[in-house]
């Protein structure tokens, strides 16, 4: 239960899933697992990874700065990169190396931003998933191309029309879920204001969840999951996880200056399976825990 995890003195409605497996569940089914634990009262949801440190009153900026979004349109989404803390000499920082406290942290340095994802400029020599830049936040908030599933704020009614797949194991969640939003007419904001910091993993292979356990590959899972997303971002696929229709996909396409259509029919997923061995999302992985044992 809950209680086994030491939030018995949090005064709060806490529900807590536990999944044991030997392989990863991927990111949108432990996602989509996470956002049916709600008791379905609430008016506002928020998917963020767990190793989040929030800044001191951040749930009242967020819902000050989502209100004063939606005077500008009607269906916004909060999502961006934060900036990054990491674990040295047993101490939390931030970049800076200025010690925080994770339970009361509050910003102390200006010059630390939230970043929009926006397509890259060289998204033809990109891999996958990997097809995004971030733009630093400068002005109060600003419009991105692609949310992120580090941090993904709105009404709860995002995500029961847009919400997580299942089936999209580790690389493409990113992208379909923002395109299911965005044919679905909601507009995605990065916000300036730093309500959070994000683990540096590269930087704290200790706390990287890429190291907590061994993983079992699993092929078939994986190819399945990556000539889903080609499907998704190619229109082969449309309904509730797809656009809803091909016109509303061809326009979501036509905001980029490189065609997504054109770089999923082209660089994700090859039909034979002797090809698509070479996307499997746990060789990286290994890759990093070879690294780290050396």
């Amino acid at each position: 239960g809950w209680r086994d995890y030491g939030l018995d003195e949090i005064d709060a409605e806490i529900r807590v899933l536990q999944s044991v497996g030997k392989t990863h569940l991927g990111f949108g089914l432990s996602r989509l697992t996470s956002s049916i634990l709600r008791n379905y009262t609430e008016n506002f949801y928020l998917q963020a990874d767990a190793h989040l440190i929030f800044r001191h009153g951040w749930d009242t900026t967020l819902i000050e700065k989502y209100r004063q979004l939606k005077t500008i349109c009607d269906k916004p989404v909060i999502s961006m990169q934060g900036p990054l803390w990491t674990y040295r000499n047993e101490k939390i920082q931030d970049l800076y190396g200025t010690e925080i406290d994770p339970y009361l942290f509050v910003d102390k340095h200006e010059d630390v931003w939230n970043a929009g994802l926006v397509q890259s400029k060289d998204i033809l020599n990109r891999f996958g998933d990997d097809i995004k830049d971030g733009v630093l936040c400068l002005d109060e908030y600003m419009e991105a191309d692609i949310l992120t599933g580090q941090f993904v704020f709105s009404e709860v009614q995002f995500f029961e029309e847009v919400g997580n797949d299942p089936l999209v194991t580790v690389f493409g969640d990113e992208t379909t879920m923002s395109m299911r939003a965005r044919t679905r007419r909601y507009r995605i904001f990065a916000i300036r204001d730093v309500v959070f910091l994000h683990l540096d993993k590269a930087s704290s292979p200790e706390l990287n969840w890429k190291f907590s356990y061994s993983l079992e590959s699993n092929p078939a899972r994986d190819e399945h999951g990556l000539k889903r997303v080609k499907d998704i971002m190619t229109g082969k696929l449309l309904g509730y996880y797809g656009a809803p229709d091909e016109e509303s996909l061809r326009e979501f396409d036509s905001t980029f200056e490189y065609s997504m259509i054109k770089y999923f029919s082209e660089n994700v997923y090859q039909s034979a399976p002797e090809e698509a061995s070479g996307f499997d999302p746990y060789s990286q992985i290994s890759g990093l825990i070879s690294r780290s044992k050396t």
